[in-house]
């Protein structure tokens, strides 16, 4: 959310992040079928390292002003940049080893 309200996104980044909450609303809610929350969790991934590297590609430090001298900027402005795709990553990750130690224990 806070990827869209920042200022000087383009329609591309927009669309994408819409995508992107739209995959984790549907993971959300389908969480009891393993195969579909699995299909979600790896389109919730793609989709947010598509967002990101875009995003990397196309960023414009020129907003940071006299502040984008640092090395320190650089680091938290890509850092921000690439939350999504990290948060996206845990989330499936962690789906994943929760499901399999469910599925584990059943048998």
């Amino acid at each position: 959310l806070i990827n869209i309200i920042i200022p000087n996104r383009n329609a591309f980044q927009i669309a994408v992040l819409t995508i992107l909450f739209a995959l984790t609303f549907g993971f959300l809610l389908k969480q009891n079928e393993k195969k579909i929350s699995t299909i979600f969790s790896i389109l919730m991934v793609i989709a947010a390292l598509i967002f990101s590297t875009y995003s990397a590609i196309t960023a414009d430090t020129q907003f940071l002003g006299s502040i984008s001298n640092h090395w320190y900027t650089y680091l938290a402005m890509y850092l921000s940049i690439f939350i999504p795709t990290i948060m996206s990553g845990t989330i499936a990750l962690t789906y994943n080893v929760r499901s399999t130690r469910t599925s584990k224990s059943d048998t």
